[in-house]
């Protein structure tokens, strides 16, 4: 979620890979990121940016066309759309650098030729995707664009999942080395099956070998403190700061890389300086009262990642809390909801209040 357009949701951040590094643990081929071809480009405003259109769509006879209508794959390698992930992404890329874009910035994917009822009965779930989002796949010509998927590096492990750290075993995305440096469609989940039987057998054999230890109290002390220092700390437009990298490792640390963009990227993140605290004065009783435009968001980001809520608004999400106390009254109808004008991420609600938290 470091880029631009990608395919993951906002709460995949590389946690397991940051507490390992923490930890002590050393990181390898963290320079090795998959671009999808084929992201769905509605936008910047919407989620649904960036999830994927699937390969299949190119295996089955779909074209690439450029924003001219021309029809380039071909320019790039004998494969054409049916190249791997990688050449495709790099060649949408150029024909993105050179100017030949279509309306939002990207490429377009056309599947009429092949039939719209023949695409909508063997593509459902991609046309139902697209119709989501007002685009018709089956009939015309649908926006893309190379969307970061796929992270190939990770943790340092052994081929039986042991670290350097006794008692940490390591299976699946958050292990580097098991691709190489492009993974192939459908071996994440092979990664995942594999490595993760061997690491349960593992971890038996090892709990039986092991005896109970007293709990390191310095250890869990320091553990909670870095889970309440959020609650201490002055609230700030992370989303801007967000967008301000997204667009630096797009721009710079993307799909095509040379020195000098890497050398200008690494100065611009020294240089990147901190969200500003934003003060907030108004409760939400005084702009119930007083009828100011405030919007409260009754929503987790846990929540955000569910069905009911989609994905739309997992990266709109700040991480500001806002604890009501029990005194102020329950939400007018003049309280709205929204994702993007307010920097509360949720709202811990009186017990009195849930008759009003309609969907």
């Amino acid at each position: 979620t470091m880029y631009r357009y990608h395919t993951p949701s906002g709460d995949k951040a590389c946690d397991g890979m940051a507490m390992a590094l923490r930890a002590g643990l050393a990181l390898r081929d963290m320079e090795m990121v998959q671009f999808h071809p084929t992201g769905l480009l509605a936008g910047r405003d919407t989620r649904m940016t960036g999830t994927v259109l699937e390969e299949g769509l190119r295996g089955a006879g779909g074209y690439l066309l450029n924003g001219e209508g021309n029809r380039f794959m071909f320019d790039y390698h004998e494969h054409g759309e049916r190249a791997t992930r990688d050449i495709v992404s790099r060649s949408i890329y150029r024909e993105m650098r050179d100017g030949r874009t279509t309306p939002n910035g990207g490429v377009y994917i056309e599947m009429k030729h092949l039939g719209p009822q023949k695409v909508a009965k063997q593509f459902k779930g991609m046309v139902d995707r697209c119709a989501d989002c007002g685009f018709d796949l089956a009939g015309d010509r649908v926006e893309v664009v190379p969307t970061a998927h796929y992270m190939m590096g990770g943790i340092v492990f052994n081929e039986d999942t042991s670290t350097e750290l006794h008692g940490l075993f390591v299976a699946g995305e958050d292990s580097g080395g098991v691709h190489g440096a492009n993974r192939l469609g459908g071996n994440g989940v092979a990664n995942s099956t594999v490595f993760g039987g061997i690491a349960g057998e593992q971890m038996a054999a090892f709990v039986a070998q092991e005896s109970l230890r007293d709990p390191d109290n310095d250890a869990l002390e320091h553990a909670a403190a870095q889970c309440l220092r959020p609650f201490n700390a002055s609230g700030g437009s992370l989303n801007d700061l967000r967008l301000k990298l997204q667009d630096l490792m797009w721009d710079k640390v993307g799909i095509l890389r040379d020195e000098k963009n890497l050398t200008q990227a690494i100065a611009d993140l020294d240089s990147s300086q901190p969200p500003t605290p934003e003060r907030h004065s108004v409760t939400v009783a005084d702009a119930i009262s007083n009828g100011r435009p405030t919007l409260v968001a009754f929503v987790t980001p846990s929540f955000c990642q569910t069905q009911y809520c989609g994905p739309v608004m997992a990266e709109v999400i700040v991480p500001v809390m806002l604890i009501v106390p029990l005194t102020v009254p329950p939400p007018s109808d003049r309280v709205m909801v929204a994702a993007r004008a307010t920097p509360v991420s949720s709202l811990i609600v009186p017990a009195q209040w849930p008759e009003t938290l309609n969907a």
